[in-house]
């Protein structure tokens, strides 16, 4: 009965070091040919490295830079709420863009608001700042 148990408990150590070794594998290990070297295979995910979103102060020639960063990262992201997205727009909006915020209070129908004048007021690079 106990040889038992610890055959089932050597199982399960192996199990655990096979998928210990894959996941140093995908970290950047050499690969192991005798293992799957796929993340997925065994429920493992890559986590890459937080992205900070860029501020914006308000030069014009940086919007564009700015908006396509920013809407790739949480603009068009369907799974973000409105008040979300303001709020890290708010986060990241500095310096004399913030007037476009001003009397706001993040709520989901100010975001297109604020997203509108930016995108009217920074967004045109004749307009310098």
């Amino acid at each position: 009965m106990i040889e038992n148990a610890n055959k089932k408990l050597e199982i399960k150590l192996e199990t655990y070091v096979d998928k210990w070794q894959t996941y140093v594998t995908c970290q950047g290990a050499q690969p192991n040919p005798s293992r799957p070297t796929s993340p997925n295979h065994l429920g493992f995910k890559a986590k890459l490295p937080d992205i900070k979103l860029a501020e914006f102060h308000g030069n014009n020639l940086e919007w564009t830079q700015f908006w396509n960063q920013f809407n790739s990262m949480v603009h068009e992201r369907s799974n973000i709420d409105e008040s979300t997205k303001f709020t890290y727009l708010n986060q990241c909006i500095k310096g004399s863009a913030r007037q476009y915020l001003t009397g706001l209070k993040g709520q989901a129908s100010d975001y297109e608001t604020v997203v509108i004048s930016l995108k009217q007021q920074c967004g045109d690079k004749k307009k310098v700042t």
